[in-house]
């Protein structure tokens, strides 16, 4: 049965990664097996798995992990996050699209099923610097429940200074504003 009423199901994979399925359907939300099984099958494909070894050294590797954040493609409650970790990787590394539960729900028009997986984080009904720094730490959590927490450092576009950059240590951010985009990204330097 389809409601307006956004269902949140909590689900834990084989391999201790968790994720959430968003439905509108009442009854697919009570099929745990089945919403599990669809979150086995799609939470991540080998490209996403051979970048998570690369990501969880760069996470595991600094106190302070820095994540550049840029707006989505096609709607503006949607951003694109890159983790910045030279001794890594020379290149960004796509981490995940975080979106809001806006987005979430305009997804549902086409589709009975939005899953949280491996490189799509919900943030809330909301998106400010608070909650795409909470989105970082909830999605770093999901997939190494066992990794310790860096600090996350948001440094909403590369044109911002280290000065400028938004420190987010467990809840607590800076009072700096979020800074416009720039108006091309240089698609040509991002692994995706």
């Amino acid at each position: 049965m389809t409601s307006h009423r956004l269902f949140a199901v909590e689900l834990t994979i084989a391999a201790g990664q968790q994720g959430r399925a968003f439905t509108l359907d009442a009854t697919l939300a009570g099929q745990t097996n089945v919403l599990t099984q669809q979150m086995e099958a799609c939470f991540a494909d080998d490209e996403d798995r051979a970048r998570q070894k690369l990501l969880e050294r760069a996470i595991g590797a600094a106190p302070v992990l820095d994540v550049d954040v840029y707006p989505g493609e096609a709607v503006s409650q949607e951003f694109h996050a890159y983790v910045i970790a030279r001794d890594i990787s020379e290149h960004p590394l796509f981490a995940c699209v975080l979106a809001t539960t806006e987005v979430v729900r305009e997804l549902l028009l086409s589709t009975p099923l939005v899953l949280e997986t491996a490189t799509f984080q919900v943030i809330g009904d909301v998106a400010s610097p608070f909650t795409i720094g909470g989105g970082i730490e909830a999605w770093i959590h999901r997939l190494w429940p066992d990794a310790g927490m860096p600090a996350v450092r948001i440094r909403q576009w590369p044109a911002v200074t280290e000065d400028d950059a938004m420190v987010f240590f467990s809840g607590v951010s800076s009072d700096k504003p979020m800074l416009g985009a720039p108006s091309e990204l240089p698609q040509d330097r991002w692994l995706q």
